[in-house]
């Protein structure tokens, strides 16, 4: 492997997440008396941050309404976002192969923060990660490219030489505007076509595949 850095989203990539994440907002939602969001609606909705997933499930626009359900969650998600969450069949051999070629990874989610660091150290704790940072008020969040770019410095690599990994068009979008590669995964939540329009640099359809493009020149 060349000496590239790696760059992954966490939710729908590194880990399926999808039914924690379920549990924890149709509880919201019986609370407010609304229909519970299917599995099928939830894959479409989520990636860009709390407050948008609660917009689209609960279809309330109100800036200080979604406010009030974005801090009802947090705890009903916290007690219970590790559940059911495991990493894709597949991940682990890859980490332990990027761990052995000694190429650098972070970790970027627009998961919140105060999930993001436990979730990682529960789950992904025996690799190491330069930085696992999530979503936090103070940084812009994903497809913006400050962060993205900050943990590149924190790789020691230039922007082209990383690899941003993800699973859906903000991903994508994400290492364009940093000027990274984008590699898309068909694993996750993205729908495979939707991947495919945003135009990454590559698509791969196992964990595996990644080992591969980090020896293209």
């Amino acid at each position: 492997m060349g000496r590239r850095g790696v760059i992954f989203d966490l939710d729908g990539t590194l880990l399926d997440t999808l039914d924690d994440i379920g549990v924890a907002v149709n509880a919201l939602m019986a609370r407010l008396g609304h229909p519970a969001v299917t599995r099928q609606r939830l894959r479409s909705i989520i990636g860009d941050g709390m407050a948008n997933l609660l917009r689209r499930a609960s279809g309330i626009d109100d800036p200080d309404r979604v406010r009030q359900l974005v801090a009802e969650l947090r705890p009903i998600y916290g007690a219970r976002m590790l559940e059911h969450t495991r990493p894709y069949d597949g991940v682990e051999a890859m980490l332990d192969r990027l761990t052995d070629a000694s190429v650098p990874t972070s970790i970027l989610s627009n998961k919140a923060h105060e999930y993001t660091v436990p979730i990682c150290q529960q789950l992904l704790g025996r690799w190491h990660f330069r930085r696992c940072q999530g979503q936090t008020d103070d940084r812009p969040r994903k497809p913006d490219p400050t962060v993205a770019l900050e943990l590149a410095e924190a790789l020691g690599c230039d922007p082209p030489s990383v690899l941003f990994i993800g699973d859906s068009v903000i991903d994508v979008r994400t290492a364009r505007h940093a000027g990274m590669i984008a590699v898309a995964v068909t694993w996750g939540y993205g729908a495979e076509a939707e991947l495919r329009n945003a135009a990454p640099d590559h698509i791969i359809h196992r964990p595996a595949d990644l080992c591969g493009l980090l020896n293209e020149p």
